[in-house]
C-alpha cells in the first residue's frame, strides 16, 4: 500500500498530482510496483492561502491599506474601496504583479477578479465572490452557489445592445464577477447551472424567443472564453413566457428583461 500525501491548491490539483504521482510509483523499478494499491491521501488547502497573507501585508505596506485580496481555489478577488478611479486601477495592477511574481501563486491562480469600488459608489457583485470565497467547509454546496449568483445579480442585470444579443462593455465588471462564481461552483466543485434569457412582452412572441435564446448563449460564452467549464453550462430562452411582473408598464418591462443563473446541483 502506498499513500501519496501532501497539500494541494484545490481540487482539480489534487487530482492532477495524484495522477502523476501514481504513474511514477507504478513505474518504479521496471514497473515492479505496478500492481501497488495506491490511495489518494492529498489534502485541499482552505482558507486563505500563506502567499496570500503575505501578499496582503506587503500589498498594504505600499500604502494600499484599504485592500484586501481574497482567495480559494484558482480564483482570487482583490477588493476594497478605492479613494479614486486612478487608484483603484493602479491598485489592481500592482496585485496581478504581485501573484504573477511569485511562483505559487501564479500556479494556482489562473483568474484574478477586479473587485475594487470608487468611494461613493455602491457595493459591487465581486462582494458575492467574497463572500463564497470565505465560505467555510471543504465544498461548496448548491444552494450556496445560487445564494452567491442571486446576491451578484440583486439589482443589476447584464446589458445588451437594443436588440442584439451583443454584450454590451458596461457590464464587463459584473461578468467578471460571475465567472469568478462560475468557477468556483462549476470547475470546483461540480455543479450544473443554467444560463436563463429572458425579455419583456413588447414586440413578436417569435423574436422574444429567438432573442433570449441568443442571449443566454452569449453569456455562456463569455463564462466560457473566461474559463468556466462548458459542460457545466447550459444556456435556455424563455423569451417572454416567464415574467416576473405581468403589469404592461415600463417598470414592469424592465424587471422581465433579465439574464438569471439557477443551480443545478452536480
Amino acid at each position: 500500500v502506498v499513500d501519496v500525501i501532501g497539500t494541494a491548491p484545490n481540487s482539480s490539483a489534487r487530482t492532477d498530482g495524484f495522477a502523476i504521482a501514481s504513474q511514477s510509483i507504478q513505474s518504479f523499478d521496471d514497473g515492479a510496483h505496478a500492481d501497488a494499491d495506491i490511495r489518494n491521501q492529498i489534502d485541499i488547502e482552505r482558507g486563505r492561502p500563506d502567499w496570500a497573507n503575505s501578499m496582503n501585508g506587503a500589498l498594504r505596506g505600499l500604502g494600499l491599506n484599504w485592500l484586501d485580496l481574497n482567495v480559494r481555489g484558482p480564483v482570487a478577488t482583490v477588493s476594497g474601496t478605492a479613494p479614486s478611479a486612478e487608484a483603484r486601477d493602479l491598485a489592481f495592477a500592482q496585485a496581478n504583479a504581485a501573484i504573477e511574481r511569485n511562483p505559487i501563486a501564479s500556479g494556482q491562480i489562473n483568474r484574478v477578479i477586479n473587485g475594487i469600488t470608487v468611494e461613493g459608489e455602491e457595493a459591487g457583485a465581486a462582494e458575492a465572490l467574497v463572500a463564497l470565497s470565505n465560505a467555510e467547509g471543504d465544498s461548496l454546496s448548491a444552494e450556496a452557489c445560487q445564494d452567491a449568483f442571486s446576491q451578484a445579480m440583486q439589482g443589476r442585470n447584464i446589458q445588451f445592445d437594443i436588440g442584439r444579443a451583443d454584450i454590451s462593455i458596461d457590464s464587463a465588471r459584473l461578468l467578471d464577477a460571475l465567472s469568478g462564481i462560475a468557477t468556483l461552483c462549476i470547475n470546483e466543485n461540480g455543479h450544473n447551472v443554467e444560463v436563463g434569457g429572458h425579455t419583456d412582452a413588447t414586440g413578436n412572441a417569435t423574436q422574444n424567443q429567438t432573442l433570449s435564446e441568443a442571449r443566454a448563449t452569449s453569456v455562456k460564452a463569455y463564462l466560457e472564453t473566461a474559463g468556466v467549464r462548458a459542460d457545466g453550462l447550459s444556456a435556455i430562452g424563455y423569451g417572454q413566457t416567464r415574467p416576473i411582473d405581468p403589469a404592461s408598464t415600463p417598470e414592469a418591462h424592465e424587471k422581465n428583461r433579465r439574464t438569471e443563473f439557477i443551480v443545478k446541483g452536480e
